[in-house]
């Protein structure tokens, strides 16, 4: 038996970082626990706050001849604070709050 995660938080940090980084021109960083100094110059940094439950488990059951898999679905609410820092810094957070609300981030996630 063995277990397996869809969507890892690198995959969540990596596709708001490729959003991100489609309307701003600057560094995207990972916030905390990423290992390194701030940027010198202008950056926005992206760190994970909450993971949530939202559901209980759903499970789907494959029992047959050549198989027996139970497929067991966490719904997860990720909650994710965006910090924009640098001279631009009130511009990029504007227009990253905006188009978080419009079909382009839907369309580009």
């Amino acid at each position: 038996m063995f277990a397996v995660v869809d969507i890892t938080e690198q995959q969540i940090y990596a596709s708001v970082r490729g959003f991100i980084q489609s309307l701003v021109d600057c560094e995207v960083v990972q916030g905390l626990d990423n290992g390194v100094g701030m940027p010198a110059s202008g950056f926005i940094a992206m760190t994970v706050l909450f993971k949530s439950r939202l559901s209980t488990n759903a499970d789907t059951y494959i029992d047959d001849a050549t198989q027996s898999v139970k497929t067991a679905t966490q719904s997860t609410q990720i909650t994710m604070q965006i910090d924009c820092y640098g001279a631009q810094s009130s511009e990029w957070s504007q227009i990253i709050s905006t188009m978080w609300r419009d079909e382009y981030a839907c369309d580009r996630l």
